[in-house]
């Protein structure tokens, strides 16, 4: 990527925008105030798609000769002769909304046709709304005004209207607030029809949850705003900084290039991160809200107020965020067991870690693949980080230090020195030393340390990564350890506290010898449940790549599920819904590698059948028609709910399909939107009901109908899949992204319909006309990548997914690796195209 050139600084942008609604057509003009601190003989500035008509230094006319500008880039110069002082650059030009592209979007709702334009700006979109300095280091304040042309819209920015002044009839002109100093891609702006409901923080900060008004239950909004004040007001008491503005407005959008956008005091959330619905939302929509209002709070302070200086360092906000997420939910709702949540995260963090080359800290960020660095490893290995950091340290000196850092450095550009020396704050040397080496290794270092004890109990970190897979497809793994690359050093001091208070959140695995598992499972009484899951985590992928034997696996899960069929264990809160999720995914796992293995049935599977059925009982599941009396399901606080959905959900046996039909048969809808969705997706997964059965339902439960739809994609019937393929796909003239990777992750046979239509089809005017830089075309194209399962497709996928750029290559190797490294050499496959 490359840089402006440095000298010139903007620090103040005058923006007016006129904005039609009805078209996709928009114009502006734009002051900006440059302090030139070096002589210079042009000024440089980023904008794609515009057309500037008009070009002012100083109120003189420059001419549009005088302008080039660098496609690869989106570079403009102006040819200019500069001494040291203040200017004013003045632009005019005229720019188009997209439908979905970054940058201004205009969206129309199927239904209610409201119009909807909104900006999405992250990471270098600013520059197709206006010119701009369209890099992070850049911190500017704004003086925004937004004129309109239909006065039944509101506009809504970072900031208040300061006056709304009608023009004409027609015309509205708002003119906002000006902003403090803030990085191009967290300005922003919505225009919509919307109503809103507001609280007002302990802190005396406004928060408005706003709800389009085709959307007639405004309370839908109450479980945002109650869970957004209680966050907000955490986080503001945790680092002792208040937040600069009066107001924070959470606004719903039609969108899932993301969940969120922390724009500056107007954070956008897709429809569902924001609004849950008890008819039709379940407990997992109402966990990933308050996660995603977390985040996007805790940016607020993390990459708004202290921001990063290129897009390189995305770990010093991302990662952030993400270790206050969790910090801000496990303080809020206690009961939902958010460490395990956080584990389950991890461990799949881990497994894409060992199977791709990327390191949090990106060493050169190409502006093609700039989305790529927002991965698994820059949001939870970097905040997995930050654990180890505060478990090292411990928690009062990390909130002492944390709070220095973000009230020294607010306002400001921060990188990774500032950061690294604000954490090591009244540290001695000796520790200022081992989390310099950690924090360097975590960012700039790919795969993780395994774990060995030798006889002396020392610990050796080795680096696994896409070596290891090879050599184990390539069936060389005698000598494994030793080939690895031994560079990879933890330091022992920081390793071992973590290692043993904090195993389950330690960003490793543990090779276990013979003496060292006996040790283990004479301990297996002792372990929490994050351990049990970190544990059997490790002895699975570990023996699977034959670092230690799987029989330690099988051993060990044939000792946990015992133990949870002991008669100590008489009360559903003892058991934990991520615990036994985890183990049913280990069993279908095993399944898939070894059929009909009957010491494994005898060992695990045959008592995991014992525990269900045990914890149906506790559960009596057979009368779960009793939860339907006194009070809705949601507010039944004395049972475990999630293991309670898990069981009737996931845990498909006879027992539990009576179970389903029982409660159809006693309409039993309308309880919450997790029985509603149970009922309709196993009814679907099992062909039992014919879709004229749905009718009467449609009727009485109108909000039933999109939950019918979405599990459609469910059924095993090929005739109902090719009816959804024909509509949704062959007779569309545009294609719902959304809804078609949401029908390719459930669906094989869709998979196939779509894979073949994509390669015969991805070259004509109904993909064409959407940018080979569309996010959710990228995301379709990665989707029906990671699924396929012939290798025949995939390599022509592989092709045209390369040769038109459509995705970053690293990111699916990932996914391919885990799926198919045993069957077939997949480094051979994307060789060829690298």
């Amino acid at each position: 990527m490359k840089y402006l050139n440095s000298g010139i600084v903007p620090f103040l942008y005058t923006i007016y925008f006129k904005i039609n609604i009805n078209n996709n057509k928009f114009s502006g003009k734009i002051d900006i105030h440059l302090k030139v601190n070096n002589k210079k003989n042009s000024i440089q500035f980023h904008g794609l798609n515009l057309d500037i008509i008009n070009l002012q230094i100083n109120n003189q006319s420059i001419s549009l000769n005088n302008l080039s500008y660098d496609k690869l880039n989106n570079i403009y110069t102006i040819d200019y002769n500069l001494k040291l002082d203040d200017y004013v650059l003045s632009i005019e030009y005229n720019g188009l909304a997209t439908d979905d592209e970054d940058g201004l979007i205009r969206y129309v709702h199927k239904k209610s046709k409201n119009i909807t334009l909104y900006t999405r700006f992250e990471p270098i979109a600013a520059r197709r709304c206006y010119p701009c300095w369209d890099e992070p280091s850049y911190k500017v304040k704004y003086n925004t005004s937004i004129e309109i042309n239909d006065k039944s819209y509101n506009v809504l920015y970072n900031t208040d209207p300061l006056s709304i002044n009608n023009i004409d009839d027609n015309n509205i002109l708002y003119k906002f607030a000006e902003t403090i100093p803030m990085c191009t891609y967290l300005s922003s702006f919505i225009i919509s029809k919307f109503r809103y409901i507001e609280a007002i923080s302990k802190h005396q900060i406004r928060l408005r949850v706003y709800i389009p008004t085709y959307i007639e239950d405004l309370k839908c909004g109450d479980f945002a705003l109650e869970c957004g004040i209680r966050a907000l007001d955490y986080i503001i008491d945790y680092l002792d900084l208040t937040f600069p503005y009066n107001k924070i407005d959470f606004i719903p959008i039609n969108d899932t290039s993301a969940a969120g956008m922390e724009n500056y005091g107007l954070i956008f959330y897709e429809l569902d991160s924001l609004l849950f619905n008890n008819k039709n939302s379940t407990l997992g929509d109402k966990r990933r809200i308050a996660h995603v209002i977390a985040h996007e709070l805790a940016h607020q302070w993390f990459g708004n107020i202290l921001s990063i200086n290129k897009w390189n360092n995305l770990w010093l906000k991302e990662s952030f965020a993400n270790y206050f997420e969790h910090k801000i939910i496990c303080e809020l709702y206690p009961s939902w067991d958010t460490p395990s949540y956080n584990i389950m995260a991890l461990l799949k963090t881990l497994e894409y870690d060992s199977l791709c080359m990327n390191t949090i800290r990106v060493k050169k960020v190409n502006i093609k693949y700039i989305e790529s660095i927002y991965n698994k490893l820059t949001y939870t290995k970097g905040g997995n980080l930050l654990n180890a950091i505060n478990s090292y340290i411990g928690e009062e000196q990390f909130k002492t230090n944390i709070r220095m850092y973000v009230n020294k450095y607010q306002h400001q550009i921060i990188n990774n020195e500032i950061f690294i020396n604000s954490i090591c704050e009244n540290l001695s040397i000796e520790i200022k030393t081992n989390i310099n080496i950690l924090i360097n290794q975590y960012i700039n270092v790919s795969g993780y340390p395994i774990i060995i004890y030798n006889k002396e109990k020392t610990i050796k970190a080795l680096f696994n990564s896409i070596q290891l897979i090879n050599n184990s497809i390539q069936n060389t793994t005698q000598n494994t350890i030793q080939n690895i690359t031994q560079n990879y050093t933890h330091n022992e001091k920081i390793l071992l506290p973590i290692l043993s208070n904090n195993k389950y959140l330690s960003y490793m695995r543990i090779v276990y010898d013979k003496t060292q598992f006996i040790d283990l499972i004479s301990n297996i009484k002792t372990y929490s449940i994050h351990n049990h899951l970190s544990i059997l985590d490790d002895l699975y992928i570990i023996g699977s790549f034959k670092l230690c034997s799987l029989k330690f696996w099988i051993i060990y899960m044939h000792l946990l599920i015992n133990l949870l069929l002991d008669d100590t264990y008489t009360n559903i809160e003892q058991f934990s819904y991520f615990l036994i999720k985890k183990i049913f995914e280990y069993i279908k796992l095993f399944n898939k590698i070894i059929k009909n293995n009957t010491i494994f049935n005898k060992l695990v599977r045959d008592p995991f059948n014992r525990l269900i059925n045990k914890l149906n009982i506790l559960f009596d599941i057979a009368n779960i028609d009793i939860y339907q009396l006194n009070k809705p399901i949601y507010n039944i606080n004395n049972i475990n709910y999630g293991l309670m959905i898990f069981l009737l959900l996931d845990i498909r046996t006879v027992f539990t399909n009576n179970i389903l039909y029982k409660m159809f048969d006693l309409n039993m809808f309308n309880l919450c939107g997790d029985i509603n969705n149970i009922m309709i997706k196993r009814i679907i997964i099992n062909n039992n009901v014919l879709m004229s059965k749905f009718d009467s339902i449609i009727i009485e439960y109108p909000h039933m109908r999109e939950i019918i739809e979405n599990n459609i994609i469910y059924s095993k019937n090929k005739k109902i899949i090719e009816y959804i393929f024909n509509k949704e796909v062959i007779n569309k003239q545009q294609i719902d992204y959304d809804y078609l990777i949401d029908i390719i992750n459930a669906n094989k046979y869709f998979v196939e319909l779509m894979t073949m239509y994509y390669i015969e089809n991805f070259n004509t005017e109904k993909f064409n006309k959407i940018s080979h830089n569309n996010i959710k075309y990228k995301r379709l194209s990665n989707v029906l990548l990671i699924k396929q399962s012939n290798l025949k497709l995939i390599n022509k996928l592989i092709h045209i997914i390369k040769t038109t750029d459509n995705i970053n290559l690293y990111e699916s190797k990932h996914a391919l690796f885990v799926k198919l490294y045993q069957k077939y050499n997949i480094f051979n496959i994307f060789n060829q195209y690298n």
